[in-house]
């Protein structure tokens, strides 16, 4: 059960999920002041938050293991499209606080269970919304392969593209632990890892990676971000994600409408199916159709994805709406 294919299984952002025979919750609550000109939903905590950095900044040859920084010349912003055309001012329909639970099985068994939530607080000195998913297998599953991994995603309260990410994967008793930092003015993303060789000995180091372009997705945040446009059925939408070293183009087209049941209600549902190709080329490791709400939220409610190792399903479990302010 490895939180990569959580992240796109549980595109879940954190929001006030409104079944389909039940009735809409109040609005949230007004967005701090730092973030009150935005064009989003996010709503802030009554109390503020500890600033948080993942690792410290990376200086160029600032140790005997940082390799040099790479000449990079900044690259185009990323441009989100729908149908072809420029797709501007995303808004994000999650809030403060709020949290998802999802089960998932594989191949008909149940494996484990992930929850998803967002908060506002501060990423190195700035606004940012913090994205937090973790994910974990159950006891049985345990018995023969122990997972216990998170991802986490600092993204621009405007823009909604990512500062920064951590993937942290700990599995079958191997840690790796990858940092990051986007540096969008000298297009760059700083990593940081710690990882289990082969040797079974820990390992760290740092890389500066070059970006060919800016302003993008990572892992994690992308999950969110597509969430952030209403769909129409027929629709694609493409933007631009880094993750393994590189930026890949994700598609995400909306196929259809259906009723779906789950654990936490019944909704109705925009069906999706995300892709993602590099260079033009697609990533033939499986395929997922995942189901958001048809409102203001889209909140993933279902997932069915399949890949090299079986068969993968999803439903949302419970939801927290988050305090109120």
């Amino acid at each position: 059960m490895n939180l990569h294919l959580f992240a796109l299984l549980f595109a879940a952002t954190p929001a006030a999920v409104t079944p389909a025979t039940t009735a809409s919750p109040a609005p949230a609550a007004t967005a701090t002041a730092a973030v009150a000109a935005a064009p989003s939903a996010l709503a802030a905590s009554s109390a503020p938050l500890p600033e948080f950095t993942p690792f410290p900044p990376a200086e160029c040859n600032g140790s005997p293991d940082h390799k040099p920084c790479p000449s990079a010349t900044p690259g185009p912003d990323s441009i989100t499209m729908i149908d072809g055309k420029a797709a501007v001012n995303p808004v994000a329909p999650f809030a403060h606080g709020e949290t998802l639970t999802y089960e998932a099985e594989w191949m008909g068994i149940d494996v484990g269970s992930a929850t998803s939530t967002v908060e506002m607080t501060t990423f190195r000195g700035r606004p940012a919304i913090h994205l937090k998913a973790s994910g974990s297998s159950n006891r049985t599953f345990s018995l023969f392969y122990r997972v216990r991994d998170a991802q986490e995603s600092w993204i621009d309260p405007v823009g909604l593209y990512s500062l920064g990410f951590v993937d942290d994967q700990n599995q079958g008793g191997t840690v790796d632990k990858q940092d990051f930092v986007m540096d969008y003015e000298r297009a760059v993303a700083h990593r940081h890892r710690v990882h289990t060789k082969k040797d079974g000995k820990l390992e760290t180091y740092d890389l500066d990676i070059p970006l060919t372009m800016t302003h993008v997705q990572d892992a994690y945040s992308m999950t969110y971000f597509y969430r952030a446009f209403a769909l129409k059925v027929g629709q694609k939408l493409e933007t631009d994600v880094f993750t393994d070293k590189k930026i890949w183009k994700l598609t995400v087209e909306a196929l259809g409408k259906e009723t779906v049941k789950t654990p936490a209600g019944t909704f109705e549902c925009i069906k999706v199916r995300p892709t993602v190709t590099y260079q033009g080329k697609p990533e033939n490791k499986g395929e997922m159709t995942i189901w958001v709400t048809d409102d203001d939220r889209r909140i993933p409610v279902k997932t069915q994805a399949t890949t090299p190792f079986g068969k993968v399903n999803a439903v949302l479990t419970k939801f927290d709406q988050g305090p109120k302010s």
